[in-house]
């Protein structure tokens, strides 16, 4: 997968409150005639002002499943009316320690949110515990490019720069954002069971992660 590719399936996150200037990344994991089903962090989405201020590239979007912002950091978004957006889902991978990884989202530069790919490996995979003790799948990330993840790379799909298989999500950005962590895609089947998640569940067995 080439970074021109990979940033084709990214949409931008704001709030449809003007004077909340949080803002992130998703991406679609499914799209059916308009309608799109996004990922991203559940700390995006409260960034942006919670479920009633969610915007995916300018368009008003619902949030229908969530994790927890301290812990299973996902959320999936429905966003009608957002169109020609390449699905990300088809290739579900587990990757291995130092393998090359692609990952892309949006950064403010001046007063304009800019799209910027990065290259990384991946480290160690890690097991991120909430308050519960549940532990969840994650990855080190490690950024080989001069400049790192960014403020609004959260939510940003972490692929397998060979295969193209999705294998996670940005979560958080450490120190000056050469390393990161990314929650595994292996986590959204989860989700679903955090809050009534109906319409989620279907979509999951759709795209075979449940």
């Amino acid at each position: 997968m080439t970074p021109e590719e990979l940033q084709q399936s990214v949409v931008l996150i704001t709030s449809s409150d003007p004077e909340i200037t949080g803002f992130g990344t998703g991406f679609v994991i499914r799209q059916v005639s308009g309608t799109a089903f996004l990922l991203t962090c559940a700390h995006v989405v409260k960034e942006v002002g919670g479920p009633e201020n969610v915007k995916a590239d300018g368009i008003p979007g619902t949030v229908i499943a969530s994790g927890e912002d301290d812990g299973l950091d996902l959320a999936v978004l429905r966003v009608d009316g957002l169109w020609n957006k390449p699905e990300l889902h088809r290739q579900e991978g587990f990757g291995e320690k130092g393998n090359s990884f692609l990952t892309a989202g949006f950064q403010l530069f001046a007063k304009d949110h800019l799209i910027r790919p990065l290259h990384g490996t991946l480290g160690e995979q890690v097991g991120w515990s909430k308050q519960s003790g549940e532990r969840i799948q994650s990855w080190d990330l490690h950024i080989v490019d001069d400049y790192g993840l960014q403020r609004g790379y959260s939510g940003s799909p972490v692929v397998d720069e060979a295969s193209g298989e999705l294998l996670g999500v940005v979560s958080h950005r450490q120190g000056d954002g050469k390393t990161g962590l990314a929650i595994s895609i292996g986590a959204l089947d989860r989700i679903w069971r955090v809050l009534d998640g109906d319409q989620l569940y279907k979509v999951l067995v759709k795209l075979g992660y449940e």
